[in-house]
């Protein structure tokens, strides 16, 4: 990870102050991504990391109830 510049950013918490940084790589499951962009967010919500966009577009996205199977494209 790249040191990152500052934002504001409003999230289902409230505004918080966050960072835009570049992942060097990002790995899920078997998949690896190279050069994801990222924001770092102050605090300690959300408790979990969110994939945005940018990631998950890179998948077939499935809903089962309260489930999301992602699956390679």
């Amino acid at each position: 990870m790249r040191e990152g510049k500052g934002a504001t950013v409003q999230t289902a918490s409230g505004v918080s102050r966050a960072y835009a940084v570049k992942l060097d790589s990002l790995k899920l499951g078997t998949r690896t991504f190279h050069d994801v962009q990222a924001m770092v967010i102050e605090g300690d919500s959300p408790a979990n990391p969110l994939l945005g966009m940018n990631v998950l577009r890179r998948f077939d996205i499935d809903h089962r109830r309260n489930l999301m199977i992602l699956r390679a494209k």
